[in-house]
């Protein structure tokens, strides 16, 4: 059900919950799971190596916390994955990866279509949507939202604030708090079309 004002937080994984330093540091910390890793790059690893890997070595719990600090702000939001990791495992899997971490109930990733790159899965995404809700096209003229996108690339995307991180850093505190600002400022909710 679409409700005014919702709240969308699209989200890449890599350069956002992880950084360059990150993955070091705990390549470092658990240097049992290296022979994982051409494992999990060939999708030769069972499920079970798999995520393992990717909670202990591709999460930082550190830049997952400051994510936590928008979604524990705007526990409605919803947390849609516009990343490669959308690509690789389902809705399902990227699930059982988060859900140490995160509230998983409002999680969901783009849709993949055709040959779509980021650009496009975040419209794809917003018209499946507000596709599930009867007379959305009646009732999205006059209802505005928040769409927010976190990623360390730009791609001009051509809806929503998109907020640019650095990869070498990922999601900081201060990027977070510039997320809360603008998700808190009624003045600059804008109108989403399909």
């Amino acid at each position: 059900m679409i409700t005014k004002n919702e709240k969308i937080i699209f989200i890449d994984f890599d350069g956002v919950v992880n950084s360059d330093k990150s993955i070091e540091d705990s390549k470092k910390r658990y240097p049992e799971l290296k022979d994982v890793l051409e494992r999990v790059n060939n999708q030769k690893a069972s499920w079970k190596d798999t995520k393992n890997f990717v909670q202990k070595i591709m999460i930082c719990q550190e830049l997952i916390n400051n994510l936590l600090l928008i979604l524990n702000k705007f526990p409605e939001a919803h947390l849609v994955v516009s990343s490669n990791w959308g690509r690789r495992w389902s809705l399902e899997k990227i699930k059982e990866i988060f859900e140490p971490f995160l509230p998983v109930d409002r999680l969901d990733i783009t849709p993949k279509k055709f040959s779509s790159s980021k650009v496009h899965e975040v419209p794809f995404w917003l018209h499946d949507f507000f596709e599930k809700t009867p007379n959305w096209r009646e009732d999205i003229t006059s209802e505005v939202h928040k769409v927010v996108i976190i990623d360390d690339n730009d791609y001009h995307f051509t809806c929503g604030k998109f907020f640019q991180t650095d990869e070498k850093v990922g999601l900081t505190k201060e990027d977070a708090q510039r997320i809360i600002d603008f998700l808190e400022d009624s003045s600059n909710y804008q109108e989403v079309k399909s």
